[in-house]
């Protein structure tokens, strides 16, 4: 996203395609969409020609892979404790960027390898403008890493830019994480009584 103009560009549901943060690039500056996924964000990468791998792990190397984990989690339970409450979420991967530049502009780009087991069709938060990723001249620039299903609900990162009018990027950071944890807490709390 940039922040001279708000211009943006997201995909998901992309498979093969080795860099997908430049792909989204590539929808915000060639096209007059905002987010494409699927089959028609692989169009598009065909199209622009990206890269596009050859090489998914196969559903052995997926299962070698998950055994060993689950043998390095009971292990190391120590270790092991995740912050979120949904112990569901344990594969993350989420690089997020910020950048201003010397005359002030701002940008902001998330990319996720997504979390395991979720359900087809599932988008998760590095695609959301505002939710994972936002950048406004006007405000500021934040990216966000997380459980996407609770960062989308705050919309988490037009908050903190929101924040960033009137206070710090500290400050407006520990607001966001803030109204985050109050917000799962309270459904955390919710669900889980009795």
């Amino acid at each position: 996203m940039d922040g001279r103009d708000i211009s943006a560009g997201c995909v998901g549901m992309v498979k093969g395609i080795c860099n997908p943060i430049k792909l989204a690039r590539q929808v915000m500056e060639r096209t007059d969409h905002v987010l494409i996924v699927s089959e028609g964000a692989n169009k598009f990468a065909k199209l622009s020609k990206m890269h596009i791998a050859r090489n998914i792990p196969s559903q052995q190397s997926l299962n070698k892979y998950n055994d060993i984990e689950w043998s390095l989690k009971n292990r190391w339970k120590k270790n092991s404790n995740l912050i979120w409450m949904d112990q569901n979420n344990q594969h993350f991967g989420t690089v997020g960027a910020v950048a201003i530049d010397k005359e002030g502009n701002v940008a902001s780009g998330a990319y996720t390898g997504d979390r395991w087991l979720k359900m087809s069709g599932r988008v998760g938060d590095s695609a959301v403008i505002g939710g994972g990723f936002y950048a406004d001249n006007n405000s500021g620039a934040a990216c966000a890493t997380g459980n996407g299903e609770y960062i989308m609900r705050v919309f988490m990162c037009k908050y903190a830019c929101d924040q960033m009018q009137n206070n710090s990027a500290l400050l407006s950071s520990k607001r966001s994480i803030t109204l985050l944890t109050k917000k799962i807490w309270k459904k955390y709390r919710r669900n889980n009584r009795g």
